[in-house]
């Protein structure tokens, strides 16, 4: 019988993260090898749990990577490839499309990392969000700024978070931006502005019954306000209780969904 090897995963990042997933891989039989960059080389990783280190330059394009990584192949089974980072995602799936790796290829991590293919998949879905449209065309630009009332928020379509965003109260506005954007203006979107109330919870344990009743009070209070408004609500990782936590994160899971985004 042909000897069974252990699942090798390469674990690739840009930034210093992923240390338990790292070693919950370790301890349940898998070989694991690390990718990042190599200013992160010496980083705190446990070392213990990595069979071997590759390192790459900052900003390698992904054909380099690919390169890079198909050379390693050729002396590694590589079964597994996994993102410890978001901003490593894309690059992940468009690797596991060339090397025909199981999990997410590029077009089904768009729906996590493109903002633009997020709100055109909840639209389909029936979800509410607000009036988008994509920086490309720019009479369907000039139809949308006359149609929707401003401001609109010009957005990166892959940045995480805020980073990256205008805001635009007049179409002599856009533009200018637009200019400086040059051949980047594709990757770029304009949505409507709507005024949002961000409720964060971060706790080290699992929210006490008290904290819930407000959050779902404070979601009913939400929900009346005429504007649609928006509310993230983010549970971090407890180590208490844990069937507490993953009730609380029930909880707030349907707070997040019940509005509008």
């Amino acid at each position: 019988m042909p000897e069974v090897r252990p699942l090798t995963i390469l674990c690739v990042t840009s930034f210093e993260k992923g240390q338990e997933f790292i070693r919950t891989c370790k301890a349940i039989g898998c070989r694991v090898l690390l990718l990042t960059v190599e200013k992160l080389r010496h980083a705190n990783w446990p070392f213990e749990c990595i069979d071997e280190v590759f390192t790459m330059p900052e900003e390698l394009p992904l054909q380099g990577l690919i390169y890079a990584v198909s050379y390693t192949a050729r002396s590694q089974a590589i079964d597994r490839i996994v993102a410890l980072d978001e901003f490593d995602m894309e690059n992940v799936s468009a690797l596991r499309e060339h090397l025909r790796i199981p999990g997410m290829g590029l077009s089904t991590v768009r729906y996590f990392r493109d903002k633009l293919a997020m709100r055109a998949q909840a639209r389909e879905a029936g979800i509410l969000v607000p009036e988008f449209v994509h920086v490309l065309n720019y009479a369907t630009l000039r139809e949308f700024m006359s149609r929707v009332p401003g401001p609109w928020l010009l957005k990166p379509r892959s940045q995480a978070s805020g980073i990256g965003m205008k805001k635009i109260h007049a179409p002599e506005e856009l533009w200018p931006w637009l200019d400086r954007l040059g051949d980047q203006q594709s990757f770029y979107l304009l949505e409507q502005f709507v005024p949002s109330i961000t409720l964060t919870v971060s706790s080290r344990s699992a929210p006490s019954s008290s904290l819930r009743r407000m959050l779902m009070a404070r979601r009913r209070s939400i929900l009346r306000i005429p504007a649609a408004c928006s509310q993230r609500v983010r549970c971090l990782e407890t180590r208490k209780k844990p069937e507490r936590f993953s009730k609380s994160i029930t909880i707030c899971w349907k707070a997040w969904a019940s509005c509008v985004a």
